[in-house]
């Protein structure tokens, strides 16, 4: 004698039990999702850097100065549109890492003791070629001189590397603290 175990199941299950199972499990997700899109716009905005974070001062007077911030287009690149990565999985694993690595610095660690050349050179590592095509699509602009066509050419071929290896200083200012 078989028995169908699904059967039984569904037959012995209260459909209002189903719903509001479903119903709650939707709402969950729902939520959750709703939740972690506003956090991570939120803390990923200059404000929430500048504000929440006096460690960033100095590099946020930088990048007013800069030409991502001030350009004859009007297009603005924010501290998240390049020191985090493209993608919407990337970009959370990066904000649970580093936030949470910040937030131990900001209150556990020693400002007198940083290594600020090694921060630096962890920033400019973690900045990778596809958050700077996210806005630099055209990499052979008329006017571009010889020898950045030929730079340019060549990182495309993937000979050379980063963007950042040539571009390095064009958002924040070299200090002598900084390299």
């Amino acid at each position: 004698m078989a028995i169908n175990f699904g059967e039984k199941v569904l037959r012995r299950t209260n459909p209002k039990v189903v719903l509001v199972t479903a119903g709650g499990t939707t709402l969950g997700v729902t939520l959750f999702y709703v939740f972690l899109t506003w956090s991570v716009g939120f803390t990923s905005s200059v404000d929430f850097c500048t504000v929440n974070c006096h460690e960033m001062t100095v590099s946020f007077r930088e990048w007013q100065t800069s030409s991502h911030y001030d350009n004859d287009t009007g297009v603005v690149a924010e501290c998240s549109d390049c020191h985090l990565p493209t993608g919407f999985v990337p970009k959370i694993k990066a904000k649970i890492y580093y936030g949470v690595r910040d937030t131990l610095v900001h209150y556990f660690g020693d400002p007198e003791n940083l290594d600020r050349k090694e921060m630096a050179e962890s920033a400019a590592a973690s900045i990778t070629d596809d958050s700077c095509r996210q806005c630099h699509k055209n990499l052979f602009p008329s006017g571009l001189p010889r020898g950045g066509f030929m730079a340019h050419k060549s990182a495309l071929k993937k000979e050379t590397g980063k963007c950042v290896s040539c571009h390095r200083h064009l958002a924040h200012q070299t200090r002598p603290y900084f390299g």
